[in-house]
């Protein structure tokens, strides 16, 4: 049985691989215990995600949205929430802020 640490840092992981094979640069905030798990970036944008893994989906995450709504972000950044179940392929992608030009 994996820790929540592990499946934590799994999801983070791949949230990674998805962007990167997606054109981003992309930055994991180990051990993260802050607002932001990974930072991606191409010559357009700044993303800037929270990384959720879960067993069931029964977490609400208001207050995760409340305190992302609150970050302050360049005008080419958008802040969202990634969450998805363990085992899945699929993200639930939530937008926090996001710019005009977000892609």
């Amino acid at each position: 049985m994996t820790t929540r640490y592990e499946q934590g840092r799994s999801g983070e992981y791949r949230c990674q691989t998805e962007l990167e094979a997606a054109g981003y640069t992309t930055c994991r905030a180990a051990g993260s215990k802050g607002k932001i798990d990974v930072i991606a970036w191409n010559t357009n944008e700044i993303r800037f995600i929270q990384v959720k893994t879960h067993r069931n989906k029964t977490a609400s995450y208001k207050a995760d949205l409340a305190a992302l709504a609150l970050l302050p972000a360049p005008t080419n950044a958008t802040i969202e929430l990634w969450s998805r179940k363990v085992g899945s392929r699929t993200w639930d992608v939530t937008f926090v802020q996001e710019h005009p030009d977000a892609t």
